[in-house]
């Protein structure tokens, strides 16, 4: 089987040739390979069982993929094949709360990685952080879920209204939560009084509140 492979530099080549093959099977194919002058084609007469793709990249794309930490992806072939496969899987993926809650904390991981070695670093926690990076995924997931729909029909009234009621259950349940740290003047956060330094006015809202539906009742 023949086969011809356009290339501009080692790079696009290894990047269009190892789509498909093992550094080291690419690296042993080398010998069998001969490259025209003339037409500016590397041809090679070597079986191929997978589909050759050419790939054409800027030198600012062949950098930014050179520079790509992905687990396992050692080669610049590697990270493309990464790259597809984890497009196909998005592509592929079964759109619904459960896993946009998923893909949202596995956004914020990387982040969230570096504050617990920082907390580990310094013996501090943050029973707050805690709480809101818990709430971010579980209730952005809600509305992201929408964008992905696999229908784009209206929404219908009764729709809005079991969103709008699975938004203020999580708004107040973070709500809750935060009050609870305030029951004491040092909370388990970076900064222990950081909660009672700010609750008062919430307090005195609340109140407020409170004095209007007893008056309406």
């Amino acid at each position: 089987m023949r086969g011809e492979y356009k290339f501009e530099n080692r790079l696009s080549f290894q990047a269009s040739y190892n789509m498909f093959l093992p550094e080291n099977l690419y690296l042993s194919l080398l010998p069998g390979l001969r490259l025209n002058t003339q037409t500016t084609k590397l041809v090679h007469t070597m079986p191929q069982k997978s589909i050759p793709m050419s790939v054409r990249v800027s030198k600012e794309d062949a950098q930014f993929i050179a520079s790509l930490n992905i687990p396992g992806a050692s080669s610049p072939s590697d990270r493309l094949r990464s790259i597809i496969r984890q497009a196909r899987e998005n592509h592929e993926k079964k759109h619904d709360y459960e896993s946009t809650s998923e893909k949202i904390r596995s956004l914020m991981e990387p982040g969230l990685a570096r504050v617990r070695t920082a907390e580990q670093d310094h013996d501090m926690h943050s029973q707050l952080f805690t709480h809101v990076c818990d709430w971010i995924p579980d209730t952005l997931a809600l509305l992201v879920d929408l964008t992905q729909s696999e229908t784009e029909q209206p929404l219908e009234a009764d729709q809005l209204v079991k969103l709008e009621k699975q938004i203020t259950d999580r708004v107040f349940r973070l709500v809750e939560q935060i009050f609870r740290l305030g029951i004491t003047e040092h909370c388990p956060c970076y900064e222990p009084s950081i909660i009672s330094k700010r609750i008062q006015p919430s307090l005195d809202l609340a109140r407020v509140i409170t004095d209007s539906v007893n008056r309406n009742k």
